[in-house]
C-alpha cells in the first residue's frame, strides 16, 4: 500500500542580502516575506522580497530583486504526505523589544550519516536575564533522504514555566513542566533528558539506520557534555553571547 508520501522541493536562502532583508523586517515590525521569479518553463530567475505588516497581504507589494552575488540558494527534496505552502516567510517576533536573541546550532556526528543537532535560542532582557529555548533534531543524510530532520523534543520558558514540548508521538504527554525552573539547573537537567530518551524517541521513526543505544557511545556523550557546559557557560558569563554565532540569517523557502 502505498504510503501517500510525495516528493516536493525546499529551497534554502542565505547570504549576505538576508541579512539585510531581515534587518529591515527588524526594523519595520514588518514579517519578510520571499518570492520567486520563472521563466516559461518554470526555469528559476531571481529571488526577492517585500514587507508585510499585520499579517495583511498587499495586493501589488513593492518586491526587492536579490542581486545574484547577494544570497547563497541550495536545492533540496523532502518527502511529505501534505504539499508544503508555495511560500516563503520569515515570522519574526517583534514582542519583546528590549530583549536580544542569540541563535545558534550545535551539531554533533552520530554514525551512518547521522546527526544530533541542538537548536538553541538564549534571550537576554536588558535586566541581563536569561531565558532558553532548546530544540532536538535528528538529521539524516542517507540514500533517497539527502537532508532529512526529525524534530524530537523542544526545552523552552515559554508560557510561564520551563518544561518539555515531545515533537513526535510516541504516547507520552506532549508538554512536561521540568522539575527545575532554575535557568542553569533546566539546561542540565535538559541534557540528562536528553540522554536518558533519545534511544525512546528516535525508535520506529522512518528511515532511521542507527540503533538507539547509540547515545551510549563514549565519543557521542563526550560530545554532549561539551555541548552541556558550551551552554552553562553562556548562562554564567551573558557577555559571551556576543561573540555567538547567530542564526537568524538562515531562511527556509518552501
Amino acid at each position: 500500500m502505498s504510503s501517500g508520501k510525495k516528493v516536493y522541493k525546499k529551497m534554502i536562502i542565505a547570504g549576505p542580502g538576508m541579512v539585510k532583508a531581515t534587518q529591515q523586517a527588524l526594523d519595520k515590525k514588518a514579517v519578510l516575506s520571499i518570492v520567486q521569479d520563472t521563466d516559461i518553463e518554470g526555469n528559476l530567475v531571481r529571488i526577492g522580497y517585500f514587507l508585510e505588516k499585520d499579517n495583511n497581504r498587499l495586493s501589488n507589494p513593492e518586491i526587492t530583486w536579490f542581486d545574484s552575488s547577494e544570497i547563497e540558494i541550495k536545492i533540496i527534496f523532502i518527502d511529505s504526505q501534505e504539499q508544503p505552502l508555495n511560500e516563503g516567510k520569515l515570522e519574526l517576533k517583534h514582542s519583546h523589544q528590549d530583549i536580544d536573541d542569540y541563535k545558534f546550532l550545535i551539531k554533533i556526528p552520530l554514525i551512518n550519516n547521522h546527526y544530533l543537532y541542538l537548536r538553541n535560542i538564549l534571550r537576554l532582557n536588558k535586566q541581563d536575564r536569561l531565558s532558553f529555548t532548546i530544540q532536538v533534531e535528528l538529521k539524516m543524510r542517507v540514500k533517497d533522504r539527502p537532508n532529512n530532520i526529525y524534530p524530537l523534543a523542544r526545552y523552552d520558558c515559554a508560557h510561564g514555566s520551563i518544561h518539555r514540548d515531545l515533537m513526535i508521538p510516541i504516547g507520552n504527554k506532549s508538554k512536561w513542566d521540568l522539575p527545575t525552573q532554575n535557568t542553569k539547573e533546566a539546561i542540565s537537567f535538559a541534557i540528562d533528558d536528553l540522554l536518558e530518551n533519545f534511544g525512546n524517541w528516535i525508535e520506529g521513526l522512518e528511515g532511521v539506520q542507527i540503533e538507539p543505544k547509540i547515545i551510549n557511545d563514549r565519543d557521542i556523550r563526550l560530545e554532549i557534555e561539551k555541548a552541556r557546559t558550551s551552554l552553562i557557560d553562556l548562562i554564567n558569563k551573558p557577555h559571551l553571547l556576543q561573540k555567538t554565532s547567530s542564526r537568524l540569517t538562515e531562511f527556509t523557502s518552501i
